[in-house]
């Protein structure tokens, strides 16, 4: 398979024409202007982009496929995608081929399906195209003298991390006793730290108005008081929170999709207060302790639905947040997180000062099973998290339990590991997963479950951030102490990616799967 059709013998002699010279290679006298072709297959050898080469890349079920290009005006750019077929001993079968209009590509991530016609503009099959556009980011106080996406001290293990800060406040199945203090709020973040909490873990989601908050919910449940009438009872509207502007989210009396615990609501204390902007979690919170952002997006399920329907333009909601946090994080530790694995890639590449963590649910008795096949288990996720570039996996504690050996798979690719879920509510649990090896373990009610301590941040000095900046010195060695591994990222895609005439770069990915005969 093969992206864009430039190896094809043509009877045009014009230097510039894309038949004629072949982008993918790095030959002399190629067009220095093409836009490049990368391909790279998630799998247990490969998963690293190479330049795409003459007849492309075989394709072999059931890996996972995907193509990349940097282009310039992406509403200028076409894509031609040529099919060939292996043959013994000779060069592959030219037998089928196929177009993507600028047209298709409206959103920042979606499908499209297209006929595969063959060499005599017959019809052969169709292609399911997954695509993400990537843009860089405008305006944004993005300093990149020090960057934290590929760092993480040695002595960074087993660290305690708070669940939506002082824990779920709402009831479930699986959750035997919930946090006292709201959750996703500046108390529940602050009384997590204030027990000596390492990182505290939330969920950030868009209002109307395009203010980054604090909710795990992607819906609210607004009572609504009937008329008075015989047996009358109290009724809810399940309402998006991004359809509510901030001023309305903050002035709802608002319930969990399941019921709530008993909550401390000192509601003359704006730190009990649901829904807290970003901003004042960042400037608000003890900055020694860690801040893990999920960064919360709709996921299609495998039956085909999406958690939340009709959601925010995905560039406009990444940039967004990034830059929140570019602005008020100042020191603090920052690690991004999500289950959705383009965003992972977003976040890559839009930004190098932050790392990022794949969260994965891996295979689960306790959840819906996600449609994408990059969140199904965790072996596909430790590739994906190799393939991304990224700091490592958040991953989940059921598919540990049942397999342990996957925690030294993935520290054993160099990856940083955290996990999540309710069995890490367990004294005994946390006490195991330390002992894994797991660099921070996820869970509610930190206070009942360790002994009051001081973060591992407290005593920091910041002096890691002036080892990474000395990084900067090409005489500087890879390693600058036994206990802190210093790496420069270099290959981050920010808001200062330009071209020589100063266009912006915009990163086009495709995946892929074939039906035909």
């Amino acid at each position: 398979m093969n992206l864009a059709r430039q190896n094809s013998i043509s009877e045009f002699t014009d230097p510039n024409s894309m038949d004629v010279h072949d982008s993918s290679s790095a030959q002399e006298g190629s067009n220095p202007h093409w836009p490049i072709i990368e391909v790279a297959a998630i799998n247990d050898t490969e998963h690293q982009f190479v330049v795409q080469q003459q007849f492309g890349r075989a394709y072999r079920e059931p890996e996972i496929l995907i193509f990349q290009t940097q282009v310039l005006l992406l509403e200028t750019v076409a894509y031609m995608i040529d099919f060939y077929m292996e043959v013994k001993d000779d060069v592959p079968q030219h037998i089928g081929f196929c177009h993507v209009l600028p047209g298709n590509i409206r959103d920042s991530i979606g499908t499209i399906v297209q006929p595969i016609s063959s060499m005599r503009q017959e019809p052969i099959g169709q292609i399911t195209i997954e695509y993400v556009v990537i843009r860089p980011l405008k305006d944004c106080p993005c300093d990149l003298s020090v960057s934290y996406s590929k760092h993480w001290k040695h002595g960074w293990t087993g660290l305690d991390i708070g669940h939506r800060g002082s824990g779920t406040s709402q009831k479930h199945n699986t959750l035997k006793k919930c946090a006292t203090v709201r959750e996703n709020t500046i108390a529940s973040l602050q009384r997590a730290t204030d027990h000596g909490a390492d990182f505290v873990e939330f969920d950030v989601q868009l209002s109307k108005d395009l203010v980054p908050v604090l909710f795990h919910d992607f819906h609210v449940n607004i009572g609504l008081n009937q008329k008075a009438k015989q047996g009358g009872a109290l009724t809810t509207l399940r309402i998006p929170v991004k359809d509510l502007t901030l001023k309305q989210l903050h002035e709802l009396k608002i319930s969990h999709e399941t019921d709530e615990c008993p909550i401390e609501e000192p509601y003359e204390s704006d730190l009990h207060e649901p829904f807290p902007m970003l901003q004042l979690a960042l400037e608000n919170v003890s900055t020694h302790v860690g801040f893990n952002v999920e960064i919360k997006w709709t996921m299609q399920l495998k039956d085909g639905s999406y958690e939340l329907n009709n959601p925010f333009e995905l560039n406009l909601f990444i940039d967004i947040v990034l830059d929140a946090v570019l602005k008020y994080a100042g020191k603090r530790r920052i690690v991004f997180s999500c289950f959705h694995p383009d965003i992972c890639v977003m976040l890559r590449l839009k930004q190098n000062k932050y790392p990022v963590l794949f969260l994965t649910q891996g295979a689960t008795s306790k959840y819906p099973t996600y449609n994408d096949p990059r969140t199904q288990n965790t072996p596909v996720a430790i590739n994906f998290a190799l393939f991304a570039g990224i700091l490592g996996l958040n991953m989940h504690t059921e598919d540990i339990l049942r397999d342990p050996s996957l925690v030294k798979t993935a520290l054993s690719h160099g990856l940083i590991t955290f996990c999540w879920g309710d069995d890490n509510n367990n004294v005994d649990t946390i006490k195991y997963l330390k002992k894994l090896g797991l660099n921070g373990i996820i869970y509610d009610r930190i206070e009942d479950h360790i002994e009051q301590k001081e973060s591992v941040f407290l005593s920091d000095d910041g002096s890691d951030l002036l080892q990474i900046a000395a990084c900067l010195s090409p005489n500087s060695p890879p390693y600058l102490s036994e206990d802190s591994l210093c790496t420069l990222d270099t290959d981050g895609f920010n808001h200062q990616d330009t071209n020589a005439n100063g266009n912006e770069v915009n990163v086009i990915s495709f995946g892929f799967g074939v039906i035909g005969r």
